[in-house]
């Protein structure tokens, strides 16, 4: 437990606690330290401002740490560039040991803040994670992002047994509406996947992870690139060097990625299916298989071209493929399509009974019922009258 203005909090997590607690009722102060070896230990000060928690994430550039901004009385989340292979951190000390090649540590540390400047860029964007500072410190580079609370698709969808397509399309429009953006400013992620795309639980979808990100002049074909890519969902282009990437390249990955959340299998390689496609399209609707095949196509000059051609059709479809052809921007949508609802509006809206156009409604129908109901009473009614009056004349007439 730390305290802050007389306020405490946990020390791995950053909820509030009382001082009567004696472990945090939201992670149950169980935090495992020792399973990131090389990570700042807990507590550590960071610009005199950001105290550092436990540990988001791990990955081969650098550790994600979930810190509390003294300042600002919030959460955030923090980046430190960290390469495997290259550095190391003594237990119980910060500052960052650089152990074989500064040359491809500085060159590392350099693309690494450029990232942080990248991002800061496209604070404007809604569906982009924000970053609010980068600095250096202790022999290594750092960027302060917003903490995100929810989890990315490959975990969310997980505990989707049977994804709703309209799901999968709301959050690939809401990706799409992000990439336009940055493709309008010659910006790639090359990293489009399920675990670089996160649900907040307040519904909002963010594309994160940029370290694969590219700035680059879209009209030059034989720029060179690092070749940075996720097996099953990059395309073909980008296993090459000089391969010609472009705003298509994003889009063949976020085609990729829906057909694997709805799927639940990685997409077959596009290196493989350059030689022999048998990518299995089958439990799609014939609407969304088109799409997806376009998205995916191996060849480029097959594929859609921009953002904006995928969010036409996939609006459309996600209205139930009508014949529209020229169909509303996707700022223009009304509120009652899922692509601008909540996530928890969308499930809310897809699991009461929805009523098809020209069907009676539930109202109607027990109407009907009440109806047959009354009508048997009435012939009940009837024929007792009858019985009566027949019985009556025959004991008038044989007394």
């Amino acid at each position: 437990m730390i305290s802050i203005d007389n306020i405490n909090y946990c020390e791995f997590c950053f909820e509030q606690m009382s001082v009567n607690d004696h472990f945090c009722t939201k992670c149950g102060s169980r935090y495992d330290q020792h399973r990131y070896p090389g990570t700042l230990p807990t507590g550590t000060l960071l610009k005199r401002r950001y105290i550092v928690g436990r540990v988001l994430g791990k990955g081969g550039f650098g550790i994600t740490y979930l810190c509390f901004d003294a300042e600002s009385k919030k959460r955030v989340a923090i980046k430190e560039y960290f390469p495997d292979g290259f550095v190391y951190r003594d237990n119980g000390t910060t500052a960052v040991q650089i152990k074989q090649s500064p040359d491809i540590f500085n060159k590392g540390a350099e693309k690494f803040y450029n990232e942080a400047k990248l991002l800061y860029n496209f604070n404007n964007i809604p569906n982009i994670v924000k970053i609010e500072k980068f600095f250096a410190e202790n022999n290594t580079k750092y960027f302060v992002m917003e903490y995100l609370v929810g989890s990315d698709l490959k975990d969310y969808f997980k505990s989707v047994p049977h994804p709703d397509e309209n799901l999968v399309i709301y959050i690939a429009i809401e990706v799409l509406k992000s990439l336009r953006i940055l493709h309008a400013k010659n910006v790639l992620h090359r990293d489009i996947a399920p675990d670089n795309i996160f649900m907040c639980d307040d519904g909002t979808i963010k594309l994160i992870d940029f370290g694969a990100a590219r700035v680059t002049s879209l009209t030059e074909v034989s720029s060179s690139f690092s070749v940075i890519l996720k097996p099953g969902f990059a395309p073909f282009e980008q296993y090459q060097s000089k391969g010609k990437q472009g705003p298509w390249t994003d889009i063949y990955a976020l085609g990729a990625t829906m057909y694997y959340l709805i799927k639940k299998v990685r997409p077959q390689e596009a290196v493989v299916r350059r030689e022999e496609d048998t990518l299995d399209m089958t439990g799609f609707s014939p609407q969304l298989r088109a799409i997806l095949s376009k998205m995916m196509a191996v060849r480029i000059d097959e594929r859609y071209n921009s953002a904006d051609e995928v969010i036409a059709d996939l609006t459309q479809t996600q209205r139930g493929g009508n014949n529209e052809k020229n169909p509303s921007p996707v700022n223009d949508i009304d509120t009652n399509n899922p692509s601008t609802q909540t996530i928890d509006t969308f499930w809310k809206n897809h699991s009461t009974q929805t009523i098809p156009k020209g069907e009676p409604s539930p109202k109607k129908e027990n109407d009907q019922d009440s109806n047959k109901k009354l009508t048997i009473i009435l012939l009940c009614i009837v024929s007792v009258l009858c019985y009566l009056v027949l019985f009556s004349l025959m004991f008038i007439l044989f007394g």
